[in-house]
C-alpha cells in the first residue's frame, strides 16, 4: 500500500472512531426524566382537534394521576389534555377546557415504569393552529 493509501485508511478510521464516540456520548447524555419532575412544553397544536403528543417520562407509581399546568394558550382558546402511553394508543381520562394558568390532575391506570407523555388538543374545532405552553409530570 502506498503512503497516500495508508493516510486515507487512517483518516477513515479516525472519522469512523470519532463518529462512534459521538454516537455513544449522545446516547449516554440523553436524560431520563423521572415522572415526579415537571417537564415543560411549548408547542403548536394543529387545527380541527388534531392531537399533539409531547414528552416522555417513566411513571414512578402505578395508577396515580399525573399533573399538568397550562401557562398559556393562544387567543381565547382552551385545550383538552390526557396522558398517553408512549408508542401506543392507550390513553388516560381526558381533562377538558384548560386555559391560561389552569392546573389539573391527569387520571390514568398506567403501571410504574411505563413511558408516558401528554396528548393535547384544542377544545373547539378551531380552524387555526393554536400555541400552548405548560408543564406536566406523570407521577
Amino acid at each position: 500500500m502506498t503512503k497516500a493509501g495508508e493516510m486515507k485508511s487512517r483518516s477513515r478510521k479516525r472519522i469512523l472512531l470519532a463518529g462512534l464516540l459521538a454516537s455513544a456520548l449522545a446516547f449516554v447524555a440523553t436524560p431520563a426524566f423521572a415522572g415526579t419532575t415537571y417537564s415543560s412544553f411549548n408547542t403548536t397544536i394543529p387545527n380541527l382537534q388534531q392531537p399533539r403528543f409531547v414528552g416522555s417520562q417513566a411513571k414512578v407509581q402505578s395508577n396515580v394521576s399525573g399533573n399538568v399546568t397550562i401557562y398559556s394558550v393562544g387567543s381565547d382558546y382552551t385545550v383538552n389534555v390526557r396522558m398517553r402511553q408512549t408508542g401506543t394508543l392507550n390513553y388516560g381520562t381526558e381533562v377538558y377546557g384548560l386555559g391560561d394558568g389552569a392546573s389539573s390532575g391527569l387520571p390514568n391506570s398506567f403501571s410504574a415504569g411505563t413511558n408516558t407523555g401528554v396528548s393535547i388538543v384544542n377544545s373547539t374545532w378551531a380552524l387555526v393552529s393554536v400555541s400552548v405552553s405548560g408543564a406536566y409530570r406523570t407521577m
